[in-house]
């Protein structure tokens, strides 16, 4: 509400259409209205400029606010600005006229706010801009939302007086290599070495290798682990609809995120807010909703960023294969132990999926972020009025 009893103003917001992110970090219910448009991807086109875009301007349509998503918007719109990791997202090029271009419009008047996907996400930022003469302006432009889900009604299945006959885990991730895929076919083969009692379906298109920013390049690399999922104890799925991934969630005991490079992990929250506890690597923004009380966290060596310690560097040489199998494997050890040890305490585990439960519905739940939206919004407009 403005000052007295007048109703605030309905205001016109324009969003970005994409795959996903968009819809996670924006209001999925608002009173206000928002439409979202494609838009064009520059990189394709023009790469010096890849970390900017242009929103569809069709049909012509006024709107109060741009709301973007790690792009940076060209063109005459105010707009606040959400992103994951880096901003302007231009590796490599920080000495151009073109990345000029892009921190000159994130200092202009048109960026209101810079909004950090996590506290990961926030150090990124500021670790990218520390040495810029204008750093203050851009702290001050920044702020932190996490992302949002609706979180369904769900009863909890799981009953530990019943004990646990064989563990049922669920790992997603497209980029295979990336997400933990790997690590995910070892536990399996070491579980049967060890007669511990458990099973993996595996959603992956199993996408890996070179192009993929933490994988070893040599496709032959991967042939060990893609026979693995030739395993009893593994059920593979190419793909499924999100509601397919989230009815395997909730008749799961935990998923597996042991990643070796994210920079939230969208698919963690969505596991835990249907019970599941998430096996996850101490990476990005992952502890900073999971923990050893609501999941388990495997260590992992990390750089400032807060990324994978060995993410950079030459992928193609055999010394990066070995540190890449080494720490699969040690992943995969770590994971069975965890495995055993829960299973063999059914309690633990009892109580772990409830916290897990109950951290998604704190952090995560849309019905908090609805209102985190639209009052920014508000407050945003109202200060271009001033």
């Amino acid at each position: 509400m403005t000052s007295g009893s007048a109703p605030a103003r309905r205001l016109n917001i324009l969003g970005i259409r994409d795959r996903y992110p968009f819809s996670f970090n924006s209001p999925r219910m608002s009173r206000h209205a928002i439409e979202c448009r494609r838009f064009l991807p520059l990189d394709k086109y023009f790469p010096p400029l890849g970390a900017a875009t242009f929103v569809n301007p069709w049909p012509p349509k006024h709107f109060d606010l741009l709301h973007a998503w790690n792009r940076i918007p060209l063109g005459p719109s105010p707009f606040i600005i959400g992103y994951e990791s880096h901003l302007p997202r231009a590796w490599g090029r920080e000495h151009t006229a073109a990345y000029k271009l892009l921190m000159d419009t994130l200092l202009s008047k048109r960026c209101r706010r810079i909004i950090a996907v996590s506290k990961a996400a926030q150090h990124t930022f500021l670790t990218q801009h520390q040495n810029h003469p204008r750093i203050e302006e851009l702290k001050a432009k920044l702020i932190q939302r996490y992302p949002n889900v609706h979180i369904p009604q769900m009863d909890e299945w799981f009953d530990p007086a019943a004990g646990i006959e064989r563990m049922k885990l669920l790992f997603v991730g497209g980029h295979f290599a990336r997400k933990g895929g790997c690590v995910a076919v070892k536990l399996a083969e070491k579980a049967r070495a060890a007669n511990v009692p458990l099973d993996i379906t595996i959603v992956s298109s199993l996408q890996y290798g070179n192009g993929i920013w933490t994988d070893p390049t040599r496709k032959e690399f991967y042939e060990p682990y893609i026979k693995l999922l030739d395993q009893p104890n593994i059920t593979h799925l190419q793909g499924a609809p999100n509601a397919t991934v989230l009815e395997l969630s909730s008749q799961s005991h935990m998923s597996l995120l042991p990643t070796f490079g994210d920079t939230f992990g969208y698919s963690a929250f969505e596991s835990m807010m249907c019970y599941a506890p998430v096996v996850a690597t101490a990476l990005s923004s992952l502890p900073e909703f999971v923990n050893n009380e609501n999941g388990v966290l495997l260590g992992i060596e990390t750089n400032e960023d807060r990324e994978w310690l060995h993410v950079r560097g030459d992928h193609s040489t055999p010394a990066f294969e070995k540190i890449f199998a080494d720490e699969v494997e040690r992943l995969a050890d770590e994971t069975l132990a965890a495995c055993a040890a829960l299973m063999n305490d059914p309690q633990r585990l009892a109580r772990m999926r409830k916290a897990a439960r109950k951290t998604a519905h704190d952090m995560f739940n849309a019905e908090d972020a609805n209102r985190y939206w639209d009052d920014l919004y508000d407050e945003v407009v109202a200060e271009r009025r001033r």
